[in-house]
């Protein structure tokens, strides 16, 4: 019996506002759980926000309906309903051809990018591995995308021996600043198994602020790049899930980095034009 996917977000009428497909019509399916978590972004260093739980406790949250209820976090992990146990009672639960016609619905008869992010999708690859599968077989799309913190290895080769498939592999690992330990956060091996399953579609993409040390993300890029055999794509991304005169002031200091060291800029696109919100 497969197991049932506990999904927090799901919505299109978007775009993917991040790394080497910005601007692709898209659905994004949030799954709920992470291994890891993102209490540093945001904070001073050494510091973690408590900003996730004391929205919880809140009578906001309380009284929220859904997620559109809740306000966004602007340290910490900015996916928080994605990760706080507290937020289950937000998920919709789907076995693997629920979700599928769930995604088939939206799309209508479009065949849109296939964004799965989290939380960590990889938890859930084989679940998602077979709403792949058949999203392809029987509706005809072909473009996927994991969001993932590159910790978790792939493992269901067989969904890239498809035809005419592509699996995309955006990777965000965490730095020192996101609050994790090195040895829990970069994970060369599993880097690897992506980069090996789509060589042409598997890119780097760090999250990255005025406070960021450069050296830590060089040193990471060729701890993860060493075992692939091959130079995968690097973007750095503004650390900011909101937008403000801070995340816009950190957009231009990363863009000049990026110009500097030779690395891709990716924005946050869907903050331009949506605005803070929610299922956008």
């Amino acid at each position: 019996m497969s197991k049932m996917i506990p999904v927090v977000e799901l919505f299109g009428n978007t775009i993917q506002g991040e790394g080497a497909l910005v601007g692709t019509p898209a659905i994004f399916v949030r799954v709920f759980g992470c291994n890891l978590c993102c209490a540093g972004f945001g904070m001073p260093a050494g510091k973690l926000s408590h900003e996730a739980d004391d929205i919880v406790k809140s009578d906001q949250f309380k009284n929220a309906k859904t997620l559109k209820d809740l306000p966004l976090a602007k340290t910490g992990c900015d996916s928080y309903p994605a990760i706080h146990p507290a937020c289950m009672r937000f998920c919709t639960m789907f076995n693997a051809m629920g979700l599928v016609e769930a995604i088939k619905d939206i799309a209508g008869n479009n065949k849109p990018l296939v964004v799965f992010t989290g939380g960590e999708p990889l938890l859930r690859q084989h679940e998602l591995a077979c709403v792949i599968e058949a999203l392809y077989r029987q509706y005809h799309f072909k473009d996927f995308m994991f969001e993932t913190n590159g910790t978790v290895a792939w493992q269901e080769f067989w969904v890239n021996e498809l035809p005419g498939i592509n699996v995309w592999f955006s990777i965000s690992p965490k730095l020192s600043s996101s609050g994790n330990p090195k040895d829990k956060a970069i994970v060369p091996d599993a880097v690897k198994s992506m980069a090996v399953a789509s060589p042409q579609r598997t890119y780097l993409k760090f999250v990255v602020d005025k406070t960021t040390p450069i050296e830590e993300v060089q040193q990471t890029i060729e701890e993860l790049t060493r075992p692939c055999f091959n130079l995968l794509p690097v973007y750095l991304m503004p650390e900011g899930g909101v937008l403000d005169d801070r995340s816009r002031a950190n957009a231009q200091y990363v863009a000049d980095l990026c110009w500097k060291l030779g690395y891709r800029f990716s924005p946050r696109e869907h903050l331009t034009v949506y605005g803070n919100a929610w299922a956008k």
